[in-house]
C-alpha cells in the first residue's frame, strides 16, 4: 500500500509547477519524509522529474521477501490499477484539446463490435446485459 501511495504522491508532484520556491521547499520536505521512512517500505523506486530534468532518483528496499535482491534502476513494478487514473487523465487532456472524443469507437480483435473510449474508461462494455 505504501508503494502505491508513494507512486501517487510522486504523480501529484509532477502535476504542480515547482518553479516557485515554495514548491521546491515542499518537494524537499516530501523527500526528507520519504527517506526517513524508507525502512518501513518493502520496496519502492522514486523519480521526480521537473521540466524534463531528474531532480531526485532513489531506490528503497528489496525485490524479494528474503531481502536478498535490492531494488535498482532496472527493477520493474506491477502498476496494476494505479495506471487507470494516469491513462484516464491523459485521455481527458486529449479530449479537452480536441484530439480525440469520448464517443470515438475502438475495435479490438477479441470483441464482436467496437466500443467507445467512454466505455473503456468507465469499465463498461457498452453492451446491454440482463440477469446475473
Amino acid at each position: 500500500m505504501l508503494k502505491i501511495l508513494t507512486f501517487i504522491c510522486c504523480l501529484c508532484f509532477s502535476l504542480f509547477s515547482m518553479a516557485e520556491s515554495s514548491g521546491l521547499a515542499r518537494l524537499g520536505t516530501f523527500i526528507s519524509e520519504l527517506e526517513s521512512q524508507q525502512s518501513a517500505v518493502q520496496g519502492a523506486a522514486v523519480a521526480i522529474i521537473i521540466d524534463g530534468e531528474i531532480v531526485y532518483k532513489k531506490s528503497f528496499g528489496y525485490k524479494d521477501p528474503e531481502k536478498t535482491m535490492p531494488i535498482n534502476n532496472d527493477t520493474l513494478f506491477a502498476l496494476a490499477s494505479t495506471s487507470k487514473p494516469i491513462i484516464s487523465t491523459a485521455m481527458s487532456l486529449l479530449v479537452s484539446q480536441g484530439k480525440i472524443d469520448f464517443n470515438d469507437k475502438v475495435k479490438l480483435t477479441f470483441l464482436k463490435s467496437s466500443m467507445s473510449l467512454a466505455n473503456f474508461l468507465s469499465h463498461t462494455t457498452g453492451y446491454k446485459v440482463t440477469g446475473n
